[in-house]
């Protein structure tokens, strides 16, 4: 046997392997015919799920804007837990109508009277007499409060809502 002559030529870089995008070739794979049997369920079952969806989105923002829009109103006066009249000389007194108005059209909102009384002990003990008013509208930037004979004074919604002091 005789060698190939030596030609003294570089030796020749190797080539990496192709990457092939298709498939080797063998058996073909089994077709998903559950994907185009299912189709029409699956559609069906997606608009029913999205329009109960969309009802519980509707349903939730209509619920929030009702709550938003009341409001319950509370508050309470000190009181002479003997006379029963107001501390500090305000025409208030126990029992007597607490109402609420619209601080820019004047219409009434809603009213109550004085009463639950509350006694605090301790010290010189005093008494409280508290109201509420409940599903207040809410309607305007400020409410006028009316108590008795007193003048009334002007609340924001939030001094409502945390409680009024009737005698400041």
């Amino acid at each position: 046997m005789t060698q190939p002559p030596n030609l003294d030529l570089p030796p020749q870089p190797q080539t990496p392997p192709q990457v092939q995008y298709f498939l080797q070739p063998g058996a073909m794979l089994p077709q998903r015919t559950w994907q185009r049997r299912s189709r029409v369920g699956v559609t069906a079952a997606s608009v029913i799920v999205g329009l109960i969806l969309a009802g519980i989105a509707g349903f939730a923002l209509l619920g929030g804007s009702i709550n938003q829009a009341v409001f319950t109103a509370s508050g309470s006066l000190q009181i002479d837990c003997s006379t029963r009249q107001a501390v500090g000389g305000a025409p208030i007194r126990e029992g007597d109508e607490v109402r609420l108005y619209d601080g820019k059209s004047g219409e009434l909102l809603g009213k109550s009277r004085l009463g639950d009384q509350v006694t605090v002990k301790g010290g010189t003990g005093a008494c409280f007499d508290r109201f509420t008013i409940s599903r207040v509208v809410d309607k305007a930037p400020g409410y006028l409060v009316e108590a008795g004979t007193a003048p009334g004074r002007v609340y924001s919604r939030a001094q409502l809502e945390a409680g009024i002091d009737l005698a400041s």
